[in-house]
């Protein structure tokens, strides 16, 4: 039933299926019939599979996606705590949060310890058939599903493909397939039993945990492993490593080329003596904040994944997507564990902005190809801006997740240690969230806004400065008034009041309930990263709201020239002679007027002409005249007014085109000399708007 329901969620307009057939013939008859025979272990054709030409695909299209939505994520209550990836509800960043976080540590307390960075070697062609369906077996898997998996498996096969022809069949007996959406599934289910293993050494003894409670985990899937600097327990570290490789997973675990040997609170020399698969060059952990020479590497990535070159390739609106994805995504997966340095911001933020304008390398780029402000760029849409992330404020935003989640997900592997937020971080944190205090375990005293919405920071400042615990929970705060031992001697008499006062705030709690943390700014409650990005533009008011623009049926590259146009940016005659640039100050569409945009768009006779033409033509008599407003961005809102709502997008399409028209005439005139008359510049706006309107224009009402 789950399968069928999810066939014919299937849209029946999406392009053809694998077998090239229609989508509603696929839900019908072949598609069905092959799931259902499958289901049943009818597997001797599966094989056929396995050679189709999954190429023939439409760009888009995901054929796994029956497969995908039930099968391919591994229900985190049966997985490690320590993999995080390819878990639905589990973040990647948490491994690498739990191991940098603990060797900060390590360095801070001054604790002898190593930390042995794996890496697994040829990890998903290694692995063994059954020992995987063992695996399964123990957690549960049902007899059907563990044959299902078997017979995919048995189907992968490979050939060497010489002078453009396949030779024979080489039939696999181990590994799995790259690329496929089950096979991270299957290999976090046969890697788990490593970290068990390791879990139940510690608790026996044969390992040592490195720190205490709560940091608990010894192991992180990924990178590595922490261990005691002792050669007994190394030894029987790298005898549980090769047992587990040897007998059951696959057979080297462990790449000596790619083993790295970090050391902590230990010279070079007093290393104790390691075995032969562990021998490695030991480089010392860089603790100290990060330096340029650290993140140059990925400033140079973020520049070479889209050239200069490139841009030329394309249109502006082309490139307002490249930015919003491609050039900001890499920087984003690395500050969310780093606090972002205001340099490295800017050096990442001068790239993004010559991309987006100039088309070519920051080092020709400079402040005058900019059209538009860069803080105004990177606004919202409904701000007036184009929507590209602010870095600052969105790398922010995916910060407060750890704060978030220390309340709501407290049995992950990091939670215990300090995070990477600063104290702007904190303040948001605090000032969008409301607790509900029950045991007061996990509420802070003076920081969480516990107290009739307020937080006792802010009730008694004076006091919280003074105190020596300003990270106390509530509970062990009002545990015998220990509060107040850290905040004397009390000596001014303000000290006093503000002592009174927070006294009598205090007030009697549920203790038996736990602590409730809730969102301020979601309707659930529950944080976002896109409610803690927006809640940082607050402050910011929208001289323009231009979010309509977005929205109308025209081209890309009309909506990015009209978005310029009401921000008063397009490089008209006034625009250049402000930026130095000898021109014509005449507009070339009147020649009577100096060109300015609100001439050019507005007062310019032509332009009037080609609206009155285009009214005509569409029956909008009854829209406000174009002389009959001081701007051009309050004539196109009056303009909305008057239009009925369902009709509003194709009226902004129709706008859109009519300054893109009007621009492109300017231009040919000055750039080829050509001349059109003001029928045929409206008859291109007219002949792009003419079908829509028969279909949905509604006469706008009188008045």
């Amino acid at each position: 039933m789950e399968l069928l329901k999810i066939i014919r969620t299937i849209p029946s307009s999406k392009a053809p299926g694998l077998s090239l057939l229609a989508r509603p013939l696929d839900q019908t008859a072949d598609l069905t019939e092959a799931l259902f025979g499958f289901y049943n272990h009818r597997t001797c054709k599966l094989h056929l599979a396995n050679e189709a030409n999954i190429f023939d695909q439409q760009p888009g299209q995901d054929h796994n996606e029956a497969t995908g939505r039930e099968t391919c994520a591994p229900p985190r209550e049966i997985v490690s705590q320590s993999q995080n990836a390819f878990i639905k509800g589990r973040c990647i960043h948490d491994n690498f949060l739990y191991v940098q976080r603990v060797i900060r540590k390590l360095h801070k307390i001054k604790r002898k310890a190593l930390f042995i960075k794996l890496d697994i070697s040829k990890a998903f062609d290694s692995i063994n058939w059954p020992y995987l369906l063992e695996v399964l077996e123990v957690l549960g898997f049902g007899t059907r599903w563990r044959n299902w998996i078997a017979a995919l498996l048995a189907t992968s096969s490979s050939g060497v493909l010489l002078n453009g022809k396949p030779g024979k069949k080489i039939v696999h007996r181990r590994g799995l397939r790259q690329g496929d959406p089950l096979s991270p599934m299957l290999f976090i289910l046969a890697i788990d039993p490593l970290q068990r293993i390791i879990e139940r050494a510690v608790q026996s003894g044969v390992l040592s945990q490195i720190l205490p409670r709560p940091v608990a985990l010894n192991c992180s899937l990924y990178p590595g492993i922490f261990a005691k600097a002792d050669a007994s327990e190394l030894g029987a570290l790298c005898a549980i490593l090769q047992t587990f490789s040897r007998r059951k997973f696959i057979r080297s675990i462990v790449n000596p080329m790619k083993l790295k040997l970090y050391r902590f609170g230990l010279l070079a020399n007093s290393t104790p003596s390691l075995p032969d698969t562990l021998v490695c060059p030991p480089p010392p952990p860089d603790v100290r904040k990060l330096r340029r020479i650290d993140v140059q590497p990925l400033i140079d990535k973020v520049r070479a994944w889209l050239p200069g070159w490139k841009g030329k390739l394309l249109s502006k609106a082309g490139r307002i997507t490249l930015v919003k994805t491609v050039l900001s995504a890499q920087p984003i997966y690395h500050l969310t564990v780093f606090p972002a340095q205001k340099w490295l911001i800017r050096q990442i933020d001068k790239i993004r902005r010559s991309f987006l304008w100039k088309r070519e390398e920051p080092e020709n780029t400079c402040g005058g190809h900019c059209l538009v402000n860069w803080p105004t760029v990177t606004r919202p849409l409904s701000l007036g801006g184009l929507g590209i992330a602010d870095l600052e404020c969105f790398v922010r935003a995916l910060r407060l997740r750890w704060l978030w989640f220390q309340w709501k997900n407290r049995e992950r592997a990091w939670v215990g240690l300090d995070v990477p937020c600063d104290k702007e971080d904190r303040d948001l944190f605090h000032a969008s969230k409301m607790v509900t205090v029950g045991d007061g375990v996990k509420a802070s005293f003076w920081c969480s806004h516990w107290i009739n919405g307020m937080a006792a920071r802010l009730i008694s400042p004076s006091l919280y400065a003074k105190t020596s615990r300003k990270n106390i929970s509530v509970r062990n705060a009002l545990k015998n008034n220990n509060w107040i031992s850290h905040i004397f001697p009390v000596s001014s008499v303000s000290e006093v009041k503000e002592f009174v006062d927070l006294w009598e705030a205090l007030r009697e709690r549920d203790a038996a309930q736990e602590d409730k943390i809730v969102w301020r700014w979601t309707t659930n409650g529950v944080y976002s990263a896109k409610s803690a990005y927006l809640i940082q533009f607050l402050r910011s008011h929208a001289k323009l709201k231009l979010l309509p623009i977005w929205k109308a049926r025209v081209e890309p590259k009309c909506r990015f020239f009209a978005w310029t146009l009401l921000h008063k940016k397009i490089l008209t005659a006034d625009n250049l002679q402000k930026r130095g640039w000898n021109n014509d100050p005449v507009c070339k569409l009147c020649k009577q007027e100096p060109e300015t945009i609100t001439h050019l768009v507005k007062d310019c006779i032509f332009t009037k002409s080609v609206w009155s033409q285009i009214s005509l033509w569409l029956n909008l008599s009854s829209l406000p005249r174009l002389d009959q407003f001081s701007s051009v961005y309050s004539w196109w809102k009056k303009c909305r007014c008057k239009v009925e709502k369902g009709a509003r997008e194709d009226f902004d399409g129709l706008i859109c085109l009519f300054w893109w028209e009007l621009w492109k005439e300017r231009n040919r005139r000055i750039f080829q000399g050509l001349e059109k008359e003001e029928r045929v510049v409206a008859g291109a706006a007219f002949n792009f708007a003419e079908p829509i309107w028969e279909n949905r224009w509604i006469q706008p009402k009188a008045g």
